[in-house]
């Protein structure tokens, strides 16, 4: 791969991170290409890409994570636009915050910011709190 630091245009990210000389393959020695992880990145990539909203599923190991992240990192690069992320599990939800996001961080060119939110009933309620001491 050429120059790591030259952000890819839009018809060239994918390749550029999920091909065979990419910044996974890179990244990641023994990485390997997954068809079901390029098409869940492609429908993502459609998602953000049309203003459209996505519900992506898909089987054990084919790389979820950075099907979802990847395309979802690269439009808030391009366009300063925001994407939101649900999970269906608090769990899941952390290792994108504090490991998958990182990693990609360290790995992609493009720059992006990111944050954890979760839903109200997994915060202390101080009114509750007080209630039972």
């Amino acid at each position: 791969m050429s120059d790591p630091f030259v952000i890819p245009g839009p018809d060239e990210y994918m390749q550029a991170a999920f091909g065979p000389d990419g910044y996974l393959a890179t990244a990641f020695p023994g990485y390997k290409l997954r068809h079901g992880q390029l098409m869940l990145a492609r429908a993502v990539d459609d998602a953000v890409t049309f203003y459209e909203h996505g519900f992506f599923e898909g089987g054990c190991g084919i790389g979820k994570s950075y099907a979802n992240l990847i395309p979802a990192t690269y439009y808030t690069s391009e366009t300063h636009g925001k994407v939101i992320v649900a999970t269906a599990n608090i769990a899941l939800s952390e290792q994108y915050h504090y490991k998958d996001l990182p990693n990609l961080q360290k790995i992609l060119p493009w720059s992006f910011t990111f944050g954890l939110l979760k839903g109200r009933n997994n915060y202390i309620c101080l009114h509750r709190f007080k209630e039972n001491e």
